[in-house]
């Protein structure tokens, strides 16, 4: 995989798509006259892919960037400025749109809540802002990113130390689901639940540093056209359900293999059937579940269902030819993946606002897709440039 300044091209163009796939499920939510559009609901409503992708890349990152004989509180204090200068700029832009529009602010405790990104859906302990819904994963990333520093602080024995929270993290996902009521211990359940996830990430890349890459590109972007159907699926009466979301994370695992600098591809005997053999038996089993537990449309079942039938058939003709991307054209999505954080945690209060005003839909959406990039690029490129640069000096 190709490295564009010093970033790994494939996980940065994901990333980006992330952030813009999140974005464009919160246009077709909330902006006016967008609601009925099948077609472009069948698209839009990846966002929670994209979570998982979120989820997954952090623990990718993470493990990679990570520094042998780095101290807790240096990890710490660098996850910290990296995530709270932007997050409280897009709450001051959350609170303006709230007070603009209703007249007053929210509750002091949720204002509290939403400053230490201690608000989730649940309001445990404090609620989200529905101005800035999407801060509610940040949540869970710092218990992610604190979990990950205890680690480092048993360096001798952090290794053993990542296998009990794994496991722990997937004890978990059972205990939270069979919980009928939100409480405090539910919301730890729910963390840890979902800490599997970033793991997966994580464990991608230490598998990767002892062995060859097993999977090309090509056969991951077949792994991941399951993925809308599996993330339909399904399991529980649980909206945001880690259980599927693991199995969603599962599912990207050989995309990420193939992202990730490796010494060489792994070839054996029949590897090829044995290959088409695990896709075709994944996609007969998520497509039953899909089928029987499916609440999508008939045009999006249609969709998503079609979609790996026809990369498979195309499969063959794939190769690094037709799947190259042109130089400038990679370059800038490598740079939308270096600014997808700020488009991820800017764009929700600027979509509330714009749909309020007197625009037609084809202007609204021009209207927030500038904004919202222009302002990410600035807070990315300088304002994160900055501010972390200047708190860390101290």
């Amino acid at each position: 995989m190709r490295i564009v300044n010093g970033k790994i091209a494939g996980l940065e163009v994901l990333r980006g798509l992330a952030a813009m796939m999140v974005m464009l499920g919160h246009i077709e939510g909330k902006i006016d006259g967008l609601e009925n559009n099948i077609i472009l609901h069948s698209v839009s409503s990846w966002g929670t892919e994209a979570v998982v992708v979120f989820f997954v890349l952090s623990g990718i990152v993470i493990n990679i960037s990570h520094k042998p004989g780095t101290d807790f509180y240096s990890f710490i204090k660098k996850r910290v400025v990296r995530i709270f200068p932007i997050h409280w700029f897009a709450l001051l832009i959350a609170l303006w749109v709230y007070h603009s529009q209703k007249h007053y602010l929210p509750p002091n405790q949720d204002i509290f809540g939403n400053l230490f990104l201690l608000a989730n859906f649940w309001g445990l302990p404090f609620k989200v802002l529905s101005e800035n819904a999407p801060i509610w994963t940040l949540m869970f990333e710092m218990f992610f990113y604190l979990l990950f520093g205890i680690g480092i602080l048993f360096e001798k024995t952090q290794k053993r130390y990542m296998v009990v929270w794994t496991i722990l993290a997937v004890v978990a996902i059972p205990a939270f689901l069979l919980m009928r009521e939100w409480n405090v211990m539910k919301l730890f359940f729910v963390l840890f639940a979902f800490s599997s996830i970033w793991l997966v990430g994580y464990w991608i890349v230490e598998f990767q540093k002892s062995n060859n890459r097993f999977f090309l590109l090509k056969e991951g972007l077949l792994f991941m056209s399951i993925i809308p159907m599996m993330a339909r699926c399904q399991f529980s009466g649980e909206y945001y359900d880690p259980f599927k979301y693991l199995l969603v994370s599962f599912l990207m695992v050989p995309f990420f293999s193939a992202a990730l600098p490796s010494n060489k591809s792994v070839e054996w005997r029949y590897r090829t059937q044995a290959f088409f053999a695990l896709f075709v038996g994944l996609y007969i089993v998520v497509g039953v579940m899909f089928y029987i537990t499916r609440q999508s449309t008939q045009f999006a079942s249609i969709l998503y269902g079609i979609t790996p039938i026809i990369l498979c058939m195309l499969h063959p003709l794939i190769n690094k030819k037709t799947i190259s991307i042109n130089k400038k054209l990679l370059n800038i999505f490598v740079e939308l993946g270096c600014i997808s954080y700020a488009i991820y945690i800017v764009h929700m209060p600027i979509i509330i606002y714009v749909n309020k005003l007197n625009l037609n839909v084809i202007t609204k959406v021009s209207v927030i897709f500038s904004i919202v990039l222009l302002l990410a690029f600035i807070l990315a490129k300088w304002f994160q440039t900055v501010v972390p640069g200047f708190l860390l000096k101290k």
